[in-house]
């Protein structure tokens, strides 16, 4: 099995919509996903965040500061101002 980056998550375009969150003044936090920087609602958790970059999250290992994030832990895990998360995807094959 191998791990492979997720490409365009976090990259703003125009064919995909989930990329431009609408955050009120004082309610957004920044943080870097796969190194692009983003502002979201803040109080997000893990689970949370995936839904919002439309994520599948059946394949895919979160990573935040550098630290991996269990699956089971992703619900109560809030992702804070200034997080740097890493999503990469499962890929199968050889």
């Amino acid at each position: 099995m191998t791990l492979v980056a997720l490409r365009g998550y976090g990259r703003r375009s125009r064919e995909n919509k989930s990329e431009d969150f609408r955050v009120e003044l004082g309610q957004g936090i920044s943080i870097l996903v796969n190194g692009v920087k983003r502002e979201v609602p803040g109080g997000q958790s893990v689970s949370d965040l995936l839904r919002r970059l439309e994520i599948s999250s059946e394949r895919v290992a979160v990573e935040l500061d550098k630290s991996i994030v269990r699956k089971r832990d992703w619900e109560r895990t809030v992702v804070a101002d200034g997080a740097e998360i890493e999503v990469v995807e499962f890929v199968g094959g050889g």
